[in-house]
């Protein structure tokens, strides 16, 4: 590929740096600088760490001790040579990160999607068609009409008006009992999205005890939780105001998802009690004497 528009040392110095412990390990450093606890998940920590990233490439600091490092070529190789196979090979790197870190993340939740059982994925599927035409009635009611327009064309985005068949056409006999004419039909992504917001909290070790905020900010550190919101909103890493209404958008959704998990689990409690108070008002001996010869009578 190097040679594409003339000679290049470039591979030369791939086939030389196989056994190069000292770049090996000096690039390493670098990655880890990069890192430096960053959990990557979210979209702000992805964009701190591109810019440290960056700030590397460009300090000639870093490229000089880089260059040091694979100076073992004599005076036929350049330290441009050297330089452009630093910054190639350091790119190329951190894509196979992502690429691996995606794909073991991806393997993952599809572990943590077993415990979701098909009639869990219809209640999930239902509860993603609510939270659009609820997110439409709030962003129609909205003053701004530039911020109203934006966020009403982002709605669309987790539309399907397709009639092609998908995977997710299994889960939606809830959604089609209950539809109204008011729900709306999610796309499979946003499904996935809504699936992952229950997958991740059902993680949580206590997670009946979790606060709103603390589920919030759970959620919102998956890193799958950024792969999903990028399937859906691919313009929102280029434009800065996308970005805004599309992070004002993930609140919004999981805000409305929370919600509906939380009606839901405090009616399933006071369900679950009234239920134990009924059985244990049963249990209990009457005083009166008909009571009284009934318990007699079946001893």
């Amino acid at each position: 590929m190097y040679n594409i528009l003339g000679t290049s040392n470039i591979p030369e110095i791939a086939k030389h740096c196989k056994q190069n412990a000292k770049f090996e390990n000096y690039i390493k450093s670098i990655i880890e600088k990069c890192f430096d606890g960053n959990k990557i998940s979210s979209a702000a920590e992805r964009e701190v760490f591109f810019m440290k990233v960056h700030a590397c490439r460009i300090d000639p600091a870093v490229s000089g001790d880089a260059i040091k490092a694979l100076n073992m070529f004599g005076s036929n190789v350049s330290d441009s040579d050297l330089n452009a196979f630093f910054q190639d090979c350091l790119m190329n790197l951190i894509g196979e990160f992502f690429k691996a870190r995606r794909n073991l993340e991806k393997k993952l939740c599809e572990n943590s999607h077993s415990s979701v059982s098909d009639q869990d994925n219809k209640i999930l599927f239902y509860i993603a068609g609510y939270i659009i035409r609820a997110l439409e009635k709030k962003y129609y009611r909205l003053h701004d009409k530039h911020l109203r327009e934006k966020q009403i064309e982002n709605i669309k985005g987790l539309i399907n008006n397709s009639s092609e068949k998908t995977f997710t056409d299994k889960f939606t006999s809830m959604y089609e009992k209950k539809q109204r004419g008011g729900l709306k039909k999610p796309c499979d992504n946003f499904f996935l999205l809504v699936r992952e917001f229950e997958t991740v909290i059902r993680k949580g070790e206590n997670v009946h005890e979790l606060s709103q905020m603390e589920s919030k900010e759970k959620v919102l550190e998956s890193f799958m939780e950024g792969h999903y919101r990028e399937k859906l909103f691919p313009s929102a890493a280029e434009e800065e105001e996308q970005e805004t209404c599309t992070d004002q958008l993930i609140e919004d959704i999981l805000h409305l998802f929370l919600t509906v998990r939380g009606h839901a689990k405090a009616k399933s409690i006071v369900n679950k009690v009234k239920k134990e108070q009924k059985n244990e008002n049963r249990a209990k001996t009457s005083s009166s004497l008909r009571g009284t010869l009934k318990c007699i009578s079946n001893k």
